[in-house]
């Protein structure tokens, strides 16, 4: 009974056409994926302004999604790494200018990007390098400006939560940190190879006293159980989240 105001949604690197040079190839199943769920009408060659700012009212939730899928191509070193222009985040840096400041602080605000913005060693993989987002550090100069809670993103199939606070030493600042939930996987079997993976999936609970400044995050991570305890291995009818 969703209507399309209230499903939040951004792009991943296996929603495109890795191979075809043409933007229209490329982004053509997405964009009339997209034409199913939302009313506005999405093109093909508007793939990096795909998301954008939306606000659902009566959750008091302001969210930002961004594609950073445009520099990703097949047998490229880009093929795994996110990116995101800096013309993206000033078209994202206009839609927040257009809510007053005032309004803007009532909201809860939530920022949504497929790939890693920030490389925790947990999630690194040989031979990747530092593959965050090319562009993760005015992402996230941005989304600390404009008070956003939280980050979602996804990519790695490994959940995470953790607090980012990282300033230049030059910059003064006083505002919150950022809450950063990498999301795992609930449907991949690509699972990585580290104690405790399996397909899971998230219930994230925020409150915002916008007039006190104050806010509380839970993310509660359930895993897929597919084993007993002490190890064995259940069946597949028995396996429960």
């Amino acid at each position: 009974n969703l209507k399309p105001h209230q499903v939040f949604v951004c792009p991943g690197n296996h929603d495109l056409d890795w191979n075809a040079q043409d933007t229209s190839l490329r982004w053509g199943e997405y964009a009339a994926f997209l034409n199913t769920v939302f009313p506005e009408k999405f093109h093909a060659e508007d793939a990096a302004c795909f998301g954008g700012v939306q606000i659902c009212e009566e959750a008091g939730v302001l969210v930002l999604s961004l594609n950073s899928e445009m520099k990703v191509h097949n047998q490229t070193k880009d093929k795994t790494r996110g990116d995101i222009s800096q013309a993206q985040l000033v078209w994202a840096k206009k839609q927040l200018e257009e809510i007053s400041p005032e309004r803007r602080r009532e909201y809860i605000k939530v920022a949504m990007v497929h790939h890693h913005p920030i490389l925790l060693p947990t999630l690194a993989e040989p031979n990747r390098g530092y593959d965050a987002i090319d562009g993760a550090q005015h992402l996230l100069t941005l989304l600390h400006a404009y008070g956003f809670h939280l980050l979602l993103h996804g990519h790695k199939h490994y959940p995470h939560t953790f607090h980012e606070s990282v300033r230049n030493a030059f910059e003064q600042a006083d505002d919150h940190a950022l809450v950063v939930v990498a999301g795992g996987t609930c449907g991949s079997c690509g699972l990585p190879d580290k104690a405790g993976a399996t397909q899971v999936y998230n219930r994230i609970r925020i409150h915002w006293n916008a007039h006190q400044g104050s806010t509380r995050i839970q993310v509660v991570t359930r895993g897929l159980v597919r084993h007993e305890t002490g190890g064995r291995d259940l069946l597949g009818p028995e396996w429960h989240w």
